[in-house]
């Protein structure tokens, strides 16, 4: 089997893949031609679809041999999905069911005669499973959908993407650059950050150039008295110099910051106390002016009241006291115990070094005896 047999081979499987993909493929079609039923028909510039392809094919089934013809079997049965109904005549095409059309006139160019007379057994059995792909579309091979909408609906479908293309974006090929001017512009205003914005607003405020802007050398008003820098969203700069001197001056102005802020708390502090007094004082007024109209029995009422919770005050100090003298108490006796503990536990290694002394002393007494008692021997 030469290369062009097998060159013929493979291109005849990958026809009969192709067209049954296409025809398993018709439940997943671009959602945007259900409307007018026609998503059985794929669009005319995609895959096997476009003539020159067809050509292509039926030029090297015309250049091969006739022993292609043991292919045929297999390939006219795996036609069987597509839609369309292929005869040894003239192929024509009927859509299902949709208002009534005109079936559509076939491609010239795949025609059963335009293949050479050289090989005639190898055309009309190699040609039925590449023609009927070949017949859907009537359309040149750029446009949108194959056989456009029915007569009803006003506009037709909109100009489709090919199978690939995501269906939520439209394509055309007539205005493409203006339409990617037009991305670019929006993505750019949209992209767009607030920093930058914020730049610009400080450009405009500032008379110094932004180029030559340096962290250190910022002396702008503001941030003289504030020490809290506009540009940088009330963020101190970092120090970026390392020298003696900026570091001095960071300190400084550290310390100067803490000034401000704890003075700031203390006249806060100062603020609460002062308002806690006037509310107090208030209240004070209003009791005192509430009394002031009360008949006698709400007096002695209120007075009662006032006494009771003046007793229940009471009783909580002395319950407080008492369990803070109870505490008081266990945390003494614990204190004592533990020194006795201490002071016996001295009082036993006293005692037993007392022991080892005195055993010894006896020890060097009883040797001084002896050896006294020995010497005297001696000299009698």
């Amino acid at each position: 089997m030469n290369y062009k047999q097998l060159l013929c081979a493979l291109l005849l499987c990958t026809a009969v893949v192709l067209q049954s993909a296409a025809a398993n493929n018709v439940g997943r079609a671009n959602p945007r031609y259900r409307l007018y039923q026609v998503n059985e028909q794929r669009s005319a510039g995609s895959g096997q679809n476009d003539p020159r392809f067809n050509d292509q094919i039926l030029e090297k089934l015309g250049k091969g041999t006739t022993t292609t013809t043991t292919l045929a079997p297999t390939t006219t049965t795996m036609t069987t999905p597509t839609l369309t109904t292929p005869t040894a005549t003239t192929p024509t095409m009927t859509i299902p069911p949709s208002p009534p059309t005109t079936p559509t006139a076939p491609t010239p160019a795949p025609s059963p005669t335009a293949t050479p007379p050289a090989t005639p057994p190898a055309t009309p059995t190699a040609t039925p499973p590449a023609t009927p792909p070949a017949t859907p579309p009537a359309t040149p091979p750029a446009a949108g959908p194959p056989a456009g909408p029915p007569a009803g609906p006003p506009a037709g479908p909109p100009a489709g993407a090919p199978d690939g293309a995501p269906a939520g974006r439209r394509i055309s090929n007539e205005d493409d650059e203006e339409n990617s001017a037009k991305l670019d512009s929006d993505e750019l205003a949209k992209f767009r950050s607030n920093k930058d914005e914020d730049d610009d607003e400080d450009d405009d405020d500032d008379e110094e150039n932004d180029d030559d802007y340096d962290d250190d050398d910022d002396e702008d008003d503001e941030e003289k008295h504030t020490g809290v820098s506009r540009r940088n969203n009330g963020m101190r700069p970092r120090q970026r110099a390392s020298s003696a001197y900026s570091y001095r001056r960071f300190l400084q102005r550290r310390r100067r910051e803490r000034r401000i802020r704890r003075r700031q708390m203390l006249a806060a502090r100062r603020r609460f106390r002062k308002q806690r007094r006037t509310a107090i004082r208030r209240r004070k007024m209003q009791k005192h002016q509430r009394n002031r109209q009360l008949t006698k029995a709400q007096i002695q009422r209120r007075r009662q009241r006032i006494l009771r919770s003046i007793a229940r005050r009471r009783r909580r100090m002395q319950r407080r006291r008492r369990m803070q003298a109870r505490r008081r108490r266990l945390r003494r006796r614990r204190l004592r115990r533990r020194r006795q503990r201490q002071m016996r536990k001295r009082l036993r290694k006293f005692r037993r070094m007392q022991r080892l002394r005195r055993r010894r002393h006896r020890l060097q007494t009883r040797r001084r005896l002896r050896l006294f008692r020995v010497r005297n021997r001696r000299r009698g």
